[in-house]
């Protein structure tokens, strides 16, 4: 018995033209292409040069470690000019350099990598707002530590957060600032025969108790009797008229 072949739906009809790419259209894919890998390949530059922070990495020899395909290798002065301009890389020049070689180097946000640089670059700070500690993990991941022990010797002065109790904000501090460890008890005495009002009616009695008014007393408002009289018009009898034509109509009633 002959088999019935049934010819399948998806056979595409004789004579469909192929779709075709323009030049113009290859062109610009390839170069998105290219750029989208030049991007990446930063990327890459960027992390290598973070893991070998502080130690400056010739150009040479972080191409030698991306291993750039051969159709990137001619795009490499962009991607060198990318690097010079990337604000997470530093960038010394040949003359600058002390090998007489251009070099690149990670540039974290915080250059702080121990107890002493970060204590200096404290005491440099233009104010005391003080700086995230996720941020100094850039350039100093295992600072924990460290960070716990300067803070119990009062050197540098810490926020925790609630829920571990891991350091969330360093600021400036110096044992100088803080009490000896020996107190005089007379002052200890004193100070702790000094009670502070419970709450705002306890403040404001014992402020008018020493003939001081609080900034919550109501404010007596005076009325001032009689006020501004109201001036009198007085119309000026010798103003010159300029109606002349209705003289007969008009009257003067101001004259008795």
């Amino acid at each position: 018995m002959a088999s019935l072949i049934r010819p399948s739906s998806t056979t595409p009809a004789i004579g469909t033209p192929k779709p075709s790419i323009t030049p113009a259209a290859t062109a610009a894919l390839q170069a998105s292409r290219t750029g989208s890998e030049l991007l990446s390949q930063i990327h890459y530059a960027e992390k290598y040069l973070k893991e070998k922070f502080p130690t400056a990495i010739t150009f040479d020899a972080l191409l030698d470690y991306l291993s750039l395909p051969q159709d990137l290798l001619a795009h490499k002065a962009t991607l060198k000019k990318a690097l010079v301009a990337n604000s997470h890389v530093a960038y010394t020049s040949a003359s600058e350099s002390a090998s007489g070689r251009e070099t690149f180097s990670y540039k974290p946000t915080h250059p702080v990598t121990n107890a002493s640089e970060l204590k200096q670059y404290l005491t440099r700070q233009p104010t005391a707002a003080g700086i995230p500690v996720k941020d100094l993990r850039d350039a100093w991941p295992t600072l924990q530590t460290p960070l716990m022990r300067l803070s119990v010797q009062h050197e540098v002065l810490l926020t925790l957060n609630k829920k571990d109790n891991t350091p969330r904000t360093v600021y400036a501090d110096s044992p100088h600032l803080w009490p000896p460890k020996a107190i005089d008890e007379r002052f200890v005495e004193f100070w702790g025969k000094c009670k502070v009002p419970a709450n705002e009616t306890e403040v404001r009695s014992v402020l008018e108790e020493a003939g001081i008014v609080p900034t919550s007393a109501v404010k007596e408002v005076r009325k001032i009797l009689g006020g501004k009289k109201e001036k009198r018009r007085v119309q000026r009898q010798g103003a010159r008229t300029t109606n002349t034509h209705m003289a007969g109509i008009l009257k003067q009633y101001g004259r008795k």
